[in-house]
């Protein structure tokens, strides 16, 4: 995996029902649109655009997994 990758993932990745790594959160196209923002494979405008917002949808999903697991380490 690549340093971008790690960073983007944050240590959240999942594997979908077809086995394929993914964003939690995010679709398998999602995740790869991101992924391909950060390795810098995609740099016009529009695509940049769309990357906040699926930004925030991973890291929504992300935190609800922390919380979920602090929780359940508290019992």
């Amino acid at each position: 995996m690549s340093g971008t990758r790690d960073s983007l993932a944050g240590g959240v990745l999942a594997i979908n029902a077809r086995s394929e790594e993914v964003l939690h959160g995010l679709t398998l196209k999602e995740s790869q649109f991101l992924m391909d923002l950060g390795d810098g494979s995609l740099s016009d405008r529009t695509a940049r655009d769309g990357q906040g917002g699926l930004t925030l949808q991973h890291e929504h999903a992300w935190l609800r997994i922390a919380t979920a697991d602090d929780e359940s380490s508290s019992n």
